[in-house]
C-alpha cells in the first residue's frame, strides 16, 4: 500500500506566530507554577484567577491590535489606489483619471 505523503510548510509568519503563542504560554504556566509553589491555598487561587483574568485581558487587546493593523494597511491601500483615479485638474491626463472613475 502506497502511502502518499504530502508537504505542509507553514509560512515564516505563522511559524513566528506559533512560536509567540507557545513562548506566551510556556511563560504563563511557569508564573501560575511559581505562585502555587509561593501562596497557601486560598490566595494561590485567587491570584491565578486573576492572573488568568489579565491575560485574557491582554490577549483580546493584542487581537484587536493586530486586526487595526490589518484594517489599517487595508484603509490605507484602498485610500491610495482611490487618489490614484481622482480627478486632478493640473494634472496632465486629468481627463482620463476623471473617466476611470465612472
Amino acid at each position: 500500500m502506497d502511502v502518499e505523503i504530502t508537504e505542509n510548510i507553514m509560512s515564516e509568519e505563522q511559524y513566528n506566530e506559533l512560536l509567540k503563542a507557545y513562548t506566551k504560554e510556556a511563560l504563563a504556566s511557569m508564573i501560575k507554577a511559581d505562585i502555587r509553589s509561593r501562596l497557601p491555598e486560598p490566595y494561590e487561587s485567587m491570584y491565578c484567577q486573576q492572573f488568568d483574568k489579565v491575560k485574557n485581558i491582554a490577549d483580546f487587546f493584542e487581537f484587536a491590535a493586530k486586526l487595526m493593523r490589518r484594517y489599517n494597511i487595508y484603509e490605507r491601500n484602498s485610500i491610495s489606489r482611490w487618489k490614484r483615479y481622482t480627478f486632478v485638474p493640473h494634472h496632465k491626463g486629468y481627463q482620463q483619471a476623471a473617466d476611470t472613475n465612472l
